[in-house]
């Protein structure tokens, strides 16, 4: 027996889980990217340009992951407060990668930053956007 419900974009549902007879809240985000910036460590001058891509966030029972194909990857909670709410996203490569959202504006930078020993260089990158949710 599966979950009765399904996530669905932009809303909050209620999934009750017929297994084990509870019931959880799952809430989904749109991140809309408008905007990406990046860096690297020879120049260090920033070069924007309009983007849009969309990414998913899901909120389960207090925890977060970032939906990612068929899979979603749990992300780490930084900071989480009435005005911001940092994540940390897991990376394999040497560097950074978090999403800060902005509460009351419903916006957000998710910075990347990253070092290869094979180039010798780093790289920064900033996407700006907004956040879309209804609760």
């Amino acid at each position: 027996m599966g979950y009765v419900g399904l996530l669905k974009l932009l809303t909050t549902v209620t999934v009750i889980g017929l297994l084990i007879g509870t019931v959880a809240t799952a809430s989904e985000f749109k991140l809309l990217v408008t905007e990406s910036c990046s860096a690297t460590r020879d120049t260090f001058n920033f070069e924007c340009e309009e983007q849009q891509d969309e990414h998913t966030l899901l909120m389960v029972e207090g925890n977060w992951f970032g939906k990612e194909k068929q899979r979603n990857v749990p992300l780490g909670v930084l900071k989480d407060n009435a005005a911001i709410l940092i994540l940390k996203n897991p990376v394999l490569f040497d560097g950074t990668d978090t999403i800060h959202i902005f509460k009351e504006t419903m916006t957000f930078y998710w910075v990347q930053t990253a070092y290869s020993t094979i180039l010798g260089r780093s790289e920064l990158t900033t996407k700006r956007g907004y956040v879309l949710t209804i609760e």
